[in-house]
């Protein structure tokens, strides 16, 4: 059978397979772009050995075809390859490229064989054996022993020799290579088969060749790694990349619907992890960053560990392409005592680790009972009581709350106090005692490294009233009265000063109220006056003065 070669630049196609084509994921693509499909495009050399007589459409409907069904071409025979590489040289050092594809046959007979993706250094037209040589290497069922030298290749084919179902198989291939055989993709859900449109992700990073091949209809996937030296075997940092394509007696239409290809690409590199606030409330949330060195042409996957249980982070963060940074959330859980969690972040051998320290929960106010104190200021001898309020509720255990006066000989507080595990305040008691002048006292409440505080001012004790059993008195009468504390006494009792504004009506210069006594008694008595005389008593503490009114009569 005579065969014949034909060689094409891409320049005209019908139109798009709109199924095939769209290729969307790869941000930055400064090399090939063909996501919208392969018509007008002229930077390909397509290449293909087929017998006499067929003519060869390289592209349909926007689509790339490599090998047509008989059934769709009544002038097509078995045995067909080609190839689709670009014209130029281009950067394979570190790439990343996707691409869309579908096998498919309408003919009586099963489909075979399949496609590669290839890189190599033979020539822009380069071109392998028929059938199971995929158009990369030698066909072993004798349809022609030619290979690509100096190449490296990722199979997607069929092999429907040894049995009547097709086996959808993968596998690396290097330097031309057999392509009998490779790694099945049954265990996967993939069946190249089934006529679907499948979507291939390969990245490669200079060590390791990663293939992701995806059936966009049923969302089955495979992942391999091959660990290969690329510009090792095709002998520089530089190759022809694209495509190849064989069939053998059972043939099908191979489809190239659309494919990116970047080698611009840069290593992602983890330069930082960090979580704001830096410090937090065990129990509480936080968040945290991770940073790349630059900015990523496709989405990248993080993966974020940390040292403990007491901070939990995401198994994985994506950072988008186009972006060096992404956030995720960071929760924690309430601990006894202060603990500090290292998260660490990893991407393509780099990592690198930061840290939260949880702190246990500490005091977040300390008040006293507004009810019986103004402002904070209270009498001397006036007790009150304080309320110590937490930053939340006491969940990993009781909390110790430790208190102090600034100046205990003026108010006194416990030592300290102790918060119940699941409440989240405690009341504690304060005493004062005796004090010439208003003195402040700062009362301290400090619990797990939190401090909080509230000024306290103990004064003089004041003089509530001063009463007169009658207010009217007829000249040379007396009378019993009496003075009322504002709180008791304290330990050394309070003497009140007592005065009158007329010499009409005579009282004791003071009156002594004991300790713990609120009130005390005393004795007025007048003279006679010629007329209504109306007199002020005044009962003066330090203070202040409080007054009640007396009319004397002739």
């Amino acid at each position: 059978m005579n065969f014949k070669t034909s060689t094409y630049s891409i320049s005209r196609a019908a139109g798009l397979a709109a199924a095939l084509v769209g290729l969307a994921g790869i941000a930055r693509a400064d090399k090939l772009d063909y996501s919208n499909g392969f018509a007008g495009q002229n930077s390909l050399t397509l290449t293909q050995a087929s017998p006499s007589g067929y003519t060869w459409q390289p592209v349909q409907s926007g689509a790339l075809v490599l090998t047509e069904d008989p059934a769709l071409r009544r002038n097509a025979l078995p045995h067909l390859r080609s190839s689709a590489f670009s014209t130029k040289q281009l950067a394979i050092g570190k790439f990343s490229t996707m691409f869309r594809f579908r096998m498919s046959t309408t003919a009586t007979h099963n489909l075979a064989y399949g496609i590669t993706f290839c890189l190599q250094t033979s020539g822009p037209n380069a071109l392998g054996g028929p059938g199971s040589g995929l158009g990369y290497g030698p066909d072993n069922n004798g349809g022609g022993l030619q290979s690509i030298s100096k190449s490296v290749a990722v199979r997607f084919a069929v092999d429907n020799v040894a049995s009547s179902k097709g086996v959808s198989l993968t596998g690396l291939l290097v330097n031309g290579a057999s392509v009998d055989g490779g790694i099945s993709l049954a265990s996967s859900g993939i069946d190249f088969n089934s006529g679907n449109i499948y979507e291939a992700s390969i990245d490669y990073d200079a060590v390791t060749l990663r293939v992701k091949v995806t059936d966009l209809k049923t969302s089955a996937s495979s992942t391999r790694s091959y660990t290969v030296d690329v510009a090792k075997v095709v002998g520089g940092q530089t190759a022809h990349v694209g495509f190849t394509g064989g069939a053998g007696a059972f043939t099908a239409q191979q489809l190239i619907g659309a494919w990116k290809f970047d080698s611009s690409l840069v290593t992602p590199a983890v330069t930082q992890v960090a979580v704001s606030p830096s410090v937090v409330l065990g129990g509480d949330s936080a968040e945290g960053t991770v940073r790349l060195k630059e900015p990523v042409s496709t989405d990248t996957e993080v993966k974020l560990t940390t040292t403990t249980t007491t901070a939990t982070v995401p198994t994985t963060v994506v950072v988008p392409a186009g972006s060096t940074t992404q956030t995720f959330p960071v929760t924690t859980t309430p601990v006894a005592t202060t603990t500090t969690d290292s998260v660490t972040a990893s991407v393509a051998g780099t990592s690198t680790k930061g840290s939260v320290t949880l702190s246990p929960v500490g005091v977040g106010s300390v008040q006293i009972d507004h009810a019986n104190v103004s402002i904070n200021y209270l009498p001397e001898g006036k007790s009150a009581v304080g309320t110590i309020t937490l930053q939340a509720i006491a969940k990993a255990g009781p909390v110790t709350v430790t208190l102090t006066s600034a100046v205990p000989g003026v108010a006194t507080v416990p030592s300290t106090v102790t918060v119940p595990q699941g409440a989240q305040t405690v009341d504690f008691p304060i005493l004062t005692y005796h004090v010439d002048i208003n003195t402040p006292s700062l009362i301290t409440a400090v619990a797990n490294g939190s401090r909080r505080t509230t000024t306290l001012t103990v004064r003089p004790l004041r003089v509530n009233s001063v009463d007169v059993t009658t207010t009217t008195l007829k000249g040379g009468a007396g009378s019993a009265a009496s003075i009322t504390l504002e709180a008791p006494a304290p330990t050394a009792g309070v003497t009140i000063n007592l005065s009158s504004n007329y010499a009409c009506l005579q009282l004791p210069a003071s009156v002594f109220v004991p300790a713990g006594a609120t009130t005390a008694q005393f004795r007025i008595t007048t003279s006679a006056v010629t007329k209504s005389t109306l007199v002020l008593v005044t009962a003066s503490s330090r203070t202040n003065n409080v007054y009640s009114k007396i009319t004397v009569t002739p």
